[in-house]
Formats: structure tokens, sequence, C-alpha cells
């Protein structure tokens, strides 16, 4: 006999019951049939009917603000997170305010990134987290010092070069 339900950790729980869910989806799917419900599909290339479409839409919609609330909430943990792992303030003047900071590329080689592997805004930032936030690369900047950074190499604060790095890693 195995463990009471009541020791057994509630992911491993969910292991079970989900692998289970996407067997029976996957035999609802090869037999031809609504991947949800099982009954006969009404519309044809779809795996769903149409019931259960619409079922879906509307807990879709129901749950908008909820999601939406939740997508800003990790959102700003992912900024909050990346900010505090990059010392949380302006490598050149010194800016604290969260809104106002933002990575910076130190080699210059932002554009190739972001259409490559990085991505933009939470993107970026999930990207960063998952390098264990590297330091060689990026650096933390407010936009100001960012953008003179970019444009005239030099801090409009103190007049100083920020990290003028143009050679490679």
């Amino acid at each position: 006999m195995g463990r009471p339900r009541s020791e057994i950790p509630y992911e491993e729980r969910m292991l079970g019951y989900r692998d289970k869910q996407k067997r029976r989806r996957d035999n609802y799917r090869s037999l031809g049939l609504c991947s949800c419900c099982g009954s006969g599909l009404d519309i044809p290339g779809r795996v769903q009917c149409s019931v259960c479409i619409g079922k879906a839409k509307e807990a879709y919609s129901r749950n908008l603000d909820r999601r939406r609330d939740y997508q800003r909430a990790y959102q700003r943990r992912l900024k909050s997170d990346m900010v505090e792992a990059y010392g949380g303030e302006c490598l050149c003047c010194g800016e604290t305010e969260s809104s106002m900071l933002t990575i910076d590329h130190i080699f210059e080689d932002g554009a190739e990134e972001r259409r490559g592997f990085m991505g933009l805004g939470s993107g970026a930032y999930r990207t960063l987290k998952k390098m264990g936030y590297p330091k060689d690369r990026y650096q933390l900047l407010c936009f100001n010092c960012n953008v003179a950074k970019y444009h005239q190499g030099v801090c409009p604060h103190s007049g100083k070069a920020i990290f003028d790095q143009k050679e490679t890693p």
C-alpha cells in the first residue's frame, strides 16, 4: 500500500494528474475527438469543439483583469530583481529611482542581442536572470546616462567616459 494522500507533496500529486490529463487529451486527438470533452469535432481543423472553445473564451475574458494584474506584478518583480542584482543605482550618476534605471550593454552590442536571444523588457530581464545576472557584459545606468553614453560616450553629469570599452569580450 502507498503513502496516504496527505503525505504526498502537492507538486508530486499534480505531476501524476497532469500526465493523466495529457494522455487523455492525446488519446482524444488521435481519435479525432475534442481534446477537452471527447465529443465529436464540429469545426474542421480544430482540436476542440465549439462548446469547449466558447467556455475557454468565457474563462479567458472573465479572468482578464486578474491575469493582467498578475503579469504586471511579475514584470515589476523581474525588474526589481534585476536592479537589485546590478547594485540598485546608476553606475554613473547614482540615480536610484527604479523607473529611471535600465540595463546597458557595455560593449554596445544590445541591438544584436535583442534581435538574437535577449528580447525586450521583461523578456530581457528573464534572460539576464537565467544567465545569473552577468556583470562582465551588462551594467545598470539611468536612461539619461545610457542615452548619453550611446550618443556622446560621456556622462552628462560628470563629463567622464562611462565604461568606454569598445574591445570585444
